[in-house]
Formats: C-alpha cells, sequence, structure tokens
C-alpha cells in the first residue's frame, strides 16, 4: 500500500540539482548503512539514525529535505516518528518502510500522508518514492544496474 503527497510539490527554491539532506531511521546497522550508501551515490546528503529518539535530536539539529523511518523498531515507532517530525514540519516528504505482514493502517497518520514501502525495498523502489516525494532531480545518477531495483 502507498499513498503519495499531493500537495507537497517540490520545493522549486531548492532547484532540481541541489542534494537532498535526507534523515534515515532503521535500527538494524545493515539496512540503515545500505540505504545511506545509495543515496550517497544519488548524490544526496543521508544522515543516518539507530532508532527514533536519536532521528528526532537529528532533525531537531538540522535541515532534512526527506525523512526514511523504519516503522517497527525498539522505543518509539516510525509511527511515533513521522507524528512528530510531521508536528514540526507539516510538509515534510516522509517515507516509512516494514517487514511486517501487517504494518499499520496510514488512514491512522492524521497529519498528513505519507509513502509506505514494505521491506524488502528494492533500491529501484526506494529511488522511485524519494521522487514521488521531492520529485525527480536532474543530472543525477540512477539507481546502478543490479543495484536490487524492484
Amino acid at each position: 500500500m502507498q499513498t503519495t503527497r499531493s500537495a507537497a510539490a517540490p520545493d522549486l527554491a531548492r532547484g532540481p540539482d541541489r542534494a537532498l539532506r535526507v534523515l534515515v531511521i532503521d535500527d538494524e546497522d545493515n539496512v540503515r548503512n545500505v540505504f545511506g550508501d545509495f543515496l550517497e551515490a544519488l548524490g544526496h546528503e543521508p544522515d543516518l539514525a539507530a532508532d527514533g529518539a536519536d532521528g528526532l535530536r537529528r532533525f531537531a539539529r538540522d535541515r532534512h529535505d526527506l525523512v526514511l523511518t523504519d516503522m517497527l523498531m525498539p522505543g518509539l515507532s516510525g509511527l511515533e516518528v513521522a507524528r512528530t517530525l510531521r508536528r514540526e514540519d507539516p510538509d515534510l516528504p516522509i517515507i516509512v518502510i516494514s517487514g511486517s505482514a501487517d504494518p499499520f493502517d496510514v488512514r491512522q497518520f492524521e497529519h498528513g500522508s505519507i509513502t509506505f514501502l514494505r521491506k524488502p525495498v528494492g533500491l529501484a523502489e526506494f529511488e522511485h518514492a524519494i521522487e514521488a516525494e521531492v520529485g525527480p532531480r536532474s543530472g543525477g545518477a540512477r539507481c546502478p544496474a543490479g543495484a536490487g531495483g524492484g
């Protein structure tokens, strides 16, 4: 299931070629690092957090253009993180990933829509979700062949 933000056109003042500052929140080191490495390969700037509390601290300290958060983590869930972030920035693009068979009902997310991806997430699928949230970036790298697309 996936919903995308309809009212949140990309901020044109950012410019289509500017690297995105992306906050990645996941309690699994390997998942967090794969997304971080892929974002760097796409020319973006990942900021990696090991849990929801760390993610919220990083968000409060730095500007982020997009947040990717795991749904099920010790401590704060991805839904709790998303709700808190959305109160801080109602237009913030948020992608939630989950490996759970029945992760959550996106209608519970009253502070705007999100993009939901089910694990395992292919890197091409992740790239498409980024584009759905913030628009395509011209001149950037594309998903490398064989990099887990789909």
